[in-house]
């Protein structure tokens, strides 16, 4: 499974690339938005996870460009959030809607990541 990975903190991305570390995944890592769109349209990956709080483009943001895309209409998104409210969850939920409905909390570790791709890997 390809899958970009859109995070502004590096030490998130760096604990995102040791979890992923020997892993079957091929994966790519964006700092921002822009960054993250335009890899997503060059490798055409099978998933993306983002951060939904990010400078400048945001994750929603985002995933709104990716469906705007007839091209990547079928990407599955999935977001990470560090917010703790239920609703702000749920908000997250909708705004996959047509990707994958996870989320994954942080602080997660990297079992939590290696679990939520797996589950990936089974529906797809």
């Amino acid at each position: 499974m390809r899958i970009v990975f859109c995070e502004d903190e590096p030490t998130i991305r760096r604990l995102i690339g040791l979890s992923l570390r020997g892993s079957a995944h091929e994966f790519r890592m964006a700092a921002d938005g822009n960054e993250a769109l335009d890899l997503v349209r060059r490798w055409r990956p099978d998933v993306l996870i983002t951060d939904v709080a990010m400078p400048g483009m945001d994750g929603r943001q985002l995933a709104a460009a990716v469906r705007a895309d007839a091209a990547l209409g079928d990407l599955r998104i999935v977001f990470m959030t560090a917010s703790a409210r239920d609703e702000a969850a749920g908000e997250v939920e909708a705004a996959g809607a047509g990707g994958a409905p996870d989320h994954l909390r942080k602080p997660f570790g990297p079992a939590a990541l290696r679990s939520l791709l797996a589950l990936i890997d089974e529906g797809a």
